[in-house]
């Protein structure tokens, strides 16, 4: 057949195809959560002030909440259901976009959903992943449609998309190495697998852009896609950027250490990076550190320690629980402090549940976390 008569299927039907599916799961959970109105799920990872040019490592744990690993949900506030929003939570109020106009789909978003199945996403044709390349860089960095089709085109696992990626790791544009980065960070990630792909590939990739990268928001995606391919090796060579002049740049290099805590060759800088003037540094190098990290020692519980009075709330919260974690006695009156306190309650049960060696079979109710604490400790409490 001559090539003019070809017919093939136009990329939006495709894409209008993939509709019925989040919808069906969207009547599920409508169905079945309201019988919960006050239940609590946690926001992605550090999802509690956002700042525009901060959203980036949540937007990096992709859509799905419920099932997550804990460590994929510290640092963490603890929030009602009350809003549909594809990249955070699951139902609420529900309204149709653009005041209820007919507008066009947001096929990016739909992708994005974790009911897409890789197999549906791998079909897509070139034009479609052209399209999402296309999306990733309108708006600014932090955009959530932008963040949606790259969640998209993770999840479809194809050796066209990856190529495609690794490509633009070596583009003259700065903001298409960034995306080129956020995409192998996780790729091949779904709801159902958090397997990465081409992860031996991607590596090397990412590690040669570090000797010549400037831009800082590149920079900062590389380092952080680091923590995600959970390969030590780069350790050493990421190390001098917590001397960075950029924050971007050294809030990933904690976010990056902190999945490397058991490392010892993280120790120190993450302790250095403790006392960073940005409190979100301080906040993930804290929790790093102390929350996922089973190091311990004087200067560790020192550190720590000096942190329960950090002007800012999430890094004192994440100091008492590393320090109740190592048994440390200091983090006892700010335990029993957090469990009164309905706000600071979540995070005031984890630490009590720490200094209770009950982490295994945790206590889940802050009064009954107070009473063990008093038995334990009736000298101190």
């Amino acid at each position: 057949m001559p090539t003019s008569d070809r017919v093939s299927p136009h990329p939006s039907l495709f894409l209008r195809q993939l509709i019925a599916s989040p919808v069906q799961l969207l009547v599920c959970r409508v169905m079945v959560l309201p019988e919960c109105p006050e239940r609590i799920l946690a926001l992605p990872p550090i999802d509690r002030q956002i700042r525009p040019r901060r959203i980036r490592i949540p937007q990096q744990f992709c859509t799905e909440i419920i099932g997550r690993p804990p460590e994929q949900l510290r640092p963490i506030p603890i929030w009602p259901i009350c809003r549909l929003k594809c990249s955070q939570l699951l139902l609420g109020n529900l309204k149709l976009p653009h005041n209820n106009e007919h507008a066009s789909l947001d096929f990016s978003s739909i992708l994005a959903h974790p009911s897409v199945s890789r197999a549906t996403l791998a079909s897509m044709p070139t034009a479609t992943i052209d399209e999402l390349f296309a999306q990733t860089i309108k708006g600014d960095y932090d955009n959530d449609k932008s963040w949606d089709a790259i969640h998209s085109l993770r999840a479809t696992g194809s050796r066209e998309a990856f190529d495609k990626a690794v490509a633009w790791c070596r583009s003259d544009e700065a903001l298409k190495r960034a995306r080129g980065a956020d995409i192998l960070a996780q790729f091949g990630h779904t709801a159902e697998s958090q397997t990465t792909l081409f992860a031996s590939e991607s590596f090397p990739v990412l590690a040669g852009m570090l000797d010549s990268e400037t831009d800082p928001i590149a920079l900062s995606a590389i380092i952080t896609a680091f923590g995600h391919l959970e390969n030590p090796s780069i350790i050493p060579q990421i190390l001098p950027f917590s001397y960075h002049s950029n924050t971007d740049v050294r809030y990933g290099l904690a976010f990056t250490l902190g999945c490397f805590a058991n490392d010892e060759r993280t120790v120190s800088t993450l302790i250095k990076l403790m006392s960073d003037k940005d409190s979100e540094v301080r906040d993930w190098a804290t929790f790093g550190l102390g929350g996922l990290g089973d190091f311990d020692s004087p200067k560790i519980r020192e550190a720590l320690f000096k942190n329960i009075s950090d002007e800012d709330e999430d890094v004192r919260e994440e100091a008492v629980v590393g320090l109740a974690k190592r048994k440390d006695p200091r983090s006892l009156p700010e335990v029993i402090s957090g469990l009164k306190d309905k706000e600071r309650a979540p995070r005031a049960v984890e630490a009590a549940n720490f200094l209770l060696d009950r982490f295994n079979d945790p206590l889940e109710d802050p009064a009954a976390c107070l009473q063990a604490l008093r038995q334990r400790y009736p000298d101190q409490s």
